[in-house]
């Protein structure tokens, strides 16, 4: 398909003929495909790189893609932008002190607001009953992969504070699902001390297990409002933090319906800064989780199963930075669908290169790339030539070299990878033509 050959092009740039656009067009908008039947190769494929590990990290996040224009089907992002909500779960391997590794997308789906958001302050069981709670989305997420996983390997599954709710949290616990979940509610405690019934109180006075170096992302400022206060803008650093953890008894919210459990034992562990940087915010997580705490080995394992929490962020990037899909120009909320379900396994490859082309891990590329590429690479690259036996960063930097990446620049980044990426898809293209005149003649 022409949108993986190309994926920072506009289609009229990528498309041969009038022909073949408008062909390119009606299958974007067949209503006979779905998004799911679109993604469900890669989701398999996916599936079989995480038989290589006993356990993996499933990292769910949502993200918003904004369209200009009219476009059919698109709804509310806010009351100035319109288009539609994506919920993805990205399957990363759980290294201990070795930076993860992507190993695809495992679930996805995307939903739009036919209005404004309405208020928060709604319980969550009476939405549910309206058919209009977006918060079920991390619970059925859970659901999908457990069933998806049994047999293969044993998820851990990663959420940040969207996915802190009192009946996700509850279900994985009666089920023994793992998970790592940040805090994001001050949730009442069961406590034979009636002047501290909080959680954050819970946490007050706590002797630290150990500490940790973390890297702190910068991190530009949204022009969506809601995620400038959620998530503003800062500088990226290196944070000192300190490392407690204990085991709380938190009670259902008041939001929550009766079906789930009055109360849930979790284990907490927390992670602050003490003395952040003038005019910066301290780093401060609280994680809720299953796992085990008994030993600091067992505490900083959890600590290092949300650090990876960052890749489905920049996973996001890949998507929007990588594959510019926020500026294709297709009509309607389904063709659009389409497009994702496409565009996805070609951001999980950028994905790759790029967290590889930063990482020291000798991961031999024959394990993630197609022997065909690994040939035209070894053909092609000038500016980094691979070794006998290349390594995915070998790799990595092979490909950014054909985007014109220059080694004294740095890692490569999203537009040098693109670049590299669409110059060595058009150079396999070329290999297999050659390759089938050959045959023939």
């Amino acid at each position: 398909m022409a949108e993986a050959k190309r994926p920072g092009l506009g289609f009229p740039q990528v498309f041969n003929s009038d022909a073949e656009l408008e062909a390119a067009y009606r299958f974007f908008n067949n209503q006979s495909l779905s998004f799911e039947g679109l993604l469900a190769p890669h989701i398999e494929k996916s599936l079989e790189r995480c038989r290589n590990f006993d356990e993996v990290l499933c990292i769910q996040d949502t993200t918003t893609f904004v369209f200009s224009g009219e476009r059919e089907g698109l709804g509310y992002i806010n009351s100035n932008n319109r288009g539609f909500l994506g919920h993805l779960s990205l399957a990363v391997t759980r290294s201990c002190g070795e930076p993860a590794i992507p190993l695809g997308v495992v679930d996805a789906r995307t939903w739009t607001r036919t209005t404004p958001r309405k208020s928060k302050d709604i319980p969550q069981h009476k939405l549910r009953r309206s058919g209009d709670c977006e918060s079920l989305r991390w619970l059925e997420t859970v659901q999908t992969l457990e069933a998806q996983f049994g047999g293969i390997a044993s998820p851990i599954h990663v959420m940040d504070r969207e996915g802190d709710i009192y009946d996700s949290i509850s279900t994985m616990v009666v089920e023994k699902w793992r998970f790592v979940v940040r805090c994001k509610s001050n949730r009442v405690v069961e406590s034979e001390d009636p002047e501290f019934h909080l959680l954050f109180d819970a946490l007050d006075g706590l002797s630290v297990r150990c500490r940790n170096t973390i890297s702190v992302a910068p991190r530009k400022a949204s022009s969506l409002p809601d995620q400038n206060r959620t998530y503003p803008a800062r500088n990226g650093r290196e944070a000192e933090v300190c490392v407690t953890a204990t085991t709380v008894t938190v009670k259902r919210t008041r939001n929550s319906s009766k079906e789930f459990p009055a109360t849930t034992t979790l284990n907490v562990v927390h992670v602050f800064e003490r003395c952040p940087p003038p005019n910066q915010a301290p780093v401060e997580w609280i994680l809720l989780t299953n796992e085990p705490i008994s030993t600091n080995e067992e505490v900083h394992s959890v600590v290092e199963c949300y650090r990876q929490r960052w890749l489905i962020e920049e996973l996001n990037k890949a998507i929007k930075t990588g594959c510019v899909f926020e500026k294709r120009q297709l009509e309607s909320y389904r063709a659009l669908q389409h497009v994702l379900a496409m565009t996805l396994p070609i951001a999980w490859s950028m994905l790759l290169l790029r967290t590889q082309s930063r990482s020291n891990q000798n991961v031999p590329a024959k394990t993630f790339i197609d022997p065909l590429r690994l040939k035209v690479i070894r053909a092609h690259a000038v500016r980094y030539k691979l070794p006998e036996t290349p390594t995915l960063r070998d790799v990595a930097y092979a490909i950014a070299g054909l985007g014109g990446h220059l080694k004294r620049n740095g890692p490569p980044g999203w537009q040098t990878l693109r670049r590299g990426y669409e110059r060595l898809l058009t150079l396999e293209e070329a290999w297999e033509m050659a390759s089938q005149t050959c045959d023939q003649s």
